[in-house]
């Protein structure tokens, strides 16, 4: 119910440009309707009967439009502050009981007593790329811990698997996740194609350059094993760390963005509509306001100062991190996939490896990859500090053109997997918005080696490029200029104020 509250909350939120006082949505009352049925359905009713009796009743008078004697909200501003509360409600609840490890033996006595016979670990050669020469490690019984792990709404278990060569493994069983999961398999493939890429060329090889490539492993349509260690973290802990650090309100700088944006053009309304233009300095202005007054640009330094040991540590992770960033602000511009916001971000604080959640590209009509977005990745004020501009325009520059320069090169090698990879994501894409088969066969040809071609650009664009003068020979611009345009793109304050308030881009 958290995770429900939550995603209605980011709708909420999405609506920048409505005032508050504006009606809500007939789409979203319906799904308002809907999500009330599902969640107190009679097959839930059955199996938590405790928790139909405490959440059911307030719920539905709350939320339920449909409902005769319903205290629904009238306006959009008064549906946010009712879901806010209702967040309060249920994180302190889940607070209270205060229960973070569960014992094996009360949650699954057949896993507990399994005997495994010669079954390898998952995914342990796929996510290490380890050569079928090798000695497999295989499974020799499951820990009596098991964690229980709050992200962002969601709540996962995590068990512990003790490998035989004495290793821990451990694995976050996530459920209900949908299409969403068969997409971070699909990445993980053409991933695992990229490093063998990266593997072979000699600047991106002494650079340790490689892709971070957990295991994914679907056990049932709806669940999944997710290769996952306890020093992992989204981007938005981090915020929230500092927020529960100073008693702030998280959200406290979406609400102000919105009342900033929404009263202005509420003024603008009486009097004659605004141009694009007027629009942009009025979300600039908002943006400037939020960056100055509640959000500071140190936040991730600090919270990796105070994590990390040593000054040493501290150092080795800005260089780690700069280039997982670099390689997945590659993949991010190259497939064309937006919407990373902090809670998509998940990142190791021991070892700087990033792996990004929810990842997939989005199709317009024709099949085309559309992403409207006016920065090609992420990189924002407090990546910007705690990188540096030494990590910045050394590590994370260099990263990005010589990943680019590398997959290029080999080419050949990458265009069977980039199709494969777009064949199947037009596929999903079509069944999961349309309900259809997809396209007819010749189409989808047509759409794949279109979108292939497109992500090739990219990457040459990115390169190091020289480009002599005629006359003096001599280079008349910056090797590395397509990939420092893109990072001036990135950290365009204009930009990123363009941006919808979810993405946090003053965070």
């Amino acid at each position: 119910l958290l995770a429900v509250v939550h995603a209605l909350l980011q709708r909420c939120y999405k609506y920048s440009s409505a005032p508050l006082n504006a009606e809500v949505p007939a789409m979203l009352k319906k799904e308002l309707t809907q999500i009330c049925r599902a969640c107190f359905s009679s097959e839930t009713v059955t199996k938590h009967e405790a928790f139909v009796k405490q959440y059911k009743e307030d719920f539905w008078r709350d939320l339920n439009p449909d409902v005769t004697e319903s205290s629904f909200p009238k306006s959009l501003g008064e549906l946010t502050q009712c879901l806010k509360s209702w967040k309060t409600r249920l994180e302190s609840s889940i607070a209270k009981k205060g229960c973070n490890v569960l014992k094996l033996e009360k949650e699954s006595t057949a896993l507990q007593h399994m005997v495994f016979e010669n079954i390898e670990i998952p995914g342990y050669r796929q996510s290490r790329q380890i050569s079928t020469n090798e000695e497999p490690v295989y499974v020799e019984g499951v820990l009596s811990d098991v964690e229980i792990v709050q992200r962002y709404g969601s709540s996962h278990r995590r068990i512990t698997l003790l490998g035989s060569n004495g290793e821990e493994f451990t694995f976050l069983i996530q459920s209900g996740l949908g299409p969403s999961t068969s997409c971070d398999e699909r990445v993980m493939s053409l991933l695992h194609a990229f490093n063998s890429v990266l593997e072979k060329n000699s600047e991106t090889r002494r650079r340790a350059t490689k892709f971070f490539t957990p295991a994914i492993i679907s056990l049932w349509p709806q669940i999944t094993l997710v290769e996952d260690h306890d020093s992992f973290i989204s981007f938005m802990e981090v915020y929230e760390w500092f927020c529960s650090r100073f008693g702030r309100e998280p959200d406290a700088p979406i609400m102000r963005f919105k009342e900033l944006v929404s009263s202005a053009l509420a003024m603008s309304q009486d009097q004659m509509p605004l141009s694009n233009q007027t629009i942009l300095e009025v979300r600039f202005r908002a943006f400037t306001e939020i960056c100055t007054q509640i959000v500071s640009d140190s936040i991730f330094a600090q919270y990796m100062y105070k994590v990390l040991p040593s000054c040493s540590h501290l150092w080795e992770f800005k260089k780690r991190f700069a280039t997982q960033l670099g390689l997945s602000s590659v993949i991010s511009h190259a497939l064309q996939v937006g919407g990373r916001s902090p809670n998509k971000i998940i990142f190791s604080r021991s070892s700087g490896a990033i792996f990004n959640s929810d990842f997939y590209p989005l199709f317009d009509s024709n099949g085309s990859v559309e992403c409207s977005e006016p920065v090609p990745f992420r990189m924002t004020r407090n990546m910007q500090v705690l990188l540096t501009p030494f990590c910045l325009e050394g590590t994370f520059v260099t990263t990005i053109a010589s990943c680019a320069q590398a997959i290029n090169q080999e080419s050949s090698l990458i265009l069977p997997h980039l199709g494969l990879f777009f064949r199947d994501e037009l596929l999903n894409w079509s069944w999961r918005r349309l309900r259809s088969p997809g396209p007819a066969p010749m189409d989808l040809k047509a759409m794949v080696k279109s979108n292939v071609v497109n992500t090739i650009n990219r990457m040459k664009v990115m390169e190091p490029m020289e480009v002599l003068n005629s006359k003096t020979n001599v280079s008349s611009q910056h090797l590395q200029k397509g990939t420092y345009d893109l990072v001036e793109r990135a950290v365009n304050q204009e930009n990123l104020c363009r941006m919808e308030p979810t993405w946090m881009a003053w965070f």
